[in-house]
């Protein structure tokens, strides 16, 4: 079968007849979504404009660091090579775990229980956009805690425990948050505590 560009659907005026990749530029009027974030103390807005099917195509980032300051010309030149890259077709989850997880300063604790810690800002950006517009499966690997993966995650627990022979620590709660991602659940397995997302152990000592 013949595959289909993703921007197939684009109407000709929209794309480049130079030979670069087709743009699908934003319309002039559009939804958008703005979100509030808070790490280590560090505040921002993160604000995702969208196409009229939904679907993300631009990302501003402000009030990140002090006006002039290098931090927020890094996020704003950031986010405008996000939003050219989903304007050319690159797919969001591409981007997404391109930079999940990245670590470096300013990381810590936040105030969203469903990433409730940062390893950097762009991690941040990257699950948050995770949360509200991919799949409950890709959120569930990147350890975003929505409340579908949250239901997901406690069903996994009630039919372990259903199952024929299955040992009684499987009916016990999650533990406490994982100190190394902040976004799976400690396990115990055997005389050890492991991260229920990215396999952290404490050590059987």
């Amino acid at each position: 079968m013949e595959s289909i560009h993703p921007l197939a659907s684009v109407p000709l005026s929209e794309t480049s007849s130079s030979g670069e990749p087709p743009r699908r530029r934003m319309p002039m009027e559009r939804r958008s979504l703005t979100h509030k974030f808070c790490i280590d103390g560090h505040e921002g807005y993160l604000t995702a404009g969208l196409y009229d099917d939904g679907a993300v195509g631009e990302l501003f980032i402000s009030d990140v660091g002090k006006e002039g300051s290098t931090l927020r010309g890094v996020f704003s030149a950031w986010a405008t090579t996000l939003s050219i890259a989903l304007q050319h077709g690159v797919p969001l989850e591409s981007l997404v775990r391109k930079f999940a997880y990245m670590r470096f300063e300013p990381r810590g604790e936040t105030d969203n229980p469903e990433i409730p810690k940062a390893h950097s800002i762009p991690d941040y950006v990257a699950r948050w956009l995770a949360s509200r517009f991919l799949d409950a499966d890709t959120q569930d690997e990147l350890g975003v805690l929505t409340p579908e993966v949250k239901r997901r995650r406690a069903g996994k627990l009630d039919a372990g425990a259903a199952a024929p022979g299955a040992p009684l620590r499987a009916v016990a709660e999650p533990g406490p948050p994982c100190t190394q991602c902040g976004a799976g659940f400690m396990v115990r397995t055997g005389s050890c505590l492991t991260c229920s997302t990215c396999g952290h152990n404490t050590g059987c000592g």
